[in-house]
């Protein structure tokens, strides 16, 4: 079985056809409900199933807006891929975010044990991350109690996430409408009104029971797309 975790760094399809030469009963299993298609299944022309990520919101440590912190966390990843144009670095991003918001502290999540993170993403308020977008920074810290900002990217968020705003369509329009969208949150009415959307999206597509049945309907070999 191959694990597809991110369509963007899977090999050529020369290599995965070199390995379905050597294991003809190859399969492939998604990370992303978003690339878990008919169009992918033909594409690399075997057998794909929908795993998930092993995220459910029974982990965590929920805490509603009165017990938060004024604290944002931030994931680890450099901006490697830009859907717009845009000369814009997270050093940027973030050194014009603390200067407009002197009150909050800022925190990256690196070389931490994920005990230590996950008590961080119950105290924030907000999590940005500057990766793929649909992550465990934007999930888990829903799953906490708190508010997400991405950039929106198609190859990774369903169609659920679309014209959220807190997703950007770019890391251009993050960095002017970021610190302004932290003070309208930063409220107990917008905050839940808002956080409550979130965690429904969030619900639907992430449970644990979801990925047993997913796990076991792939060992039945019910796979999504045969």
């Amino acid at each position: 079985n191959l694990l597809n975790q991110n369509d963007l760094f899977m090999p050529p399809i020369e290599k995965i056809d070199n390995v379905k030469k050597m294991f003809p009963n190859t399969t492939m299993t998604m990370a992303h409900k978003r690339y878990a298609t008919l169009e992918k299944r033909n594409y690399y022309g075997v057998p794909l199933h929908l795993f998930s990520a092993w995220l459910s919101p029974t982990p965590y440590n929920r805490k509603v807006f009165s017990e938060k912190e004024n604290l944002v966390i931030y994931s680890p990843d450099k901006i490697q891929w830009v859907p717009n144009s845009s000369t814009l670095t997270k050093e940027g991003i973030l050194a014009n975010l603390k200067a407009k918001l002197p009150h909050y502290t800022f925190v990256e999540i690196t070389n931490m044990k994920y005990d230590t993170y996950k008590d961080y993403a119950s105290r924030a308020k907000f999590v940005i991350t500057f990766g793929e977008g649909l992550d465990g920074y934007l999930i888990e810290t829903i799953f906490s109690g708190g508010i997400s900002f991405a950039v929106y990217n198609e190859i990774f968020f369903t169609e659920d996430f679309k014209n959220l705003p807190t997703l950007y369509s770019s890391f251009d329009e993050m960095n002017e409408k970021i610190a302004d969208d932290i003070k309208h949150y930063d409220n107990p009415e917008t905050f839940k009104e808002y956080q409550d959307k979130l965690d429904i999206i969030v619900n639907k597509l992430y449970s644990f029971n979801m990925l047993e049945n997913n796990i076991k309907q792939y060992y039945l070999h019910n796979f999504d797309f045969k």
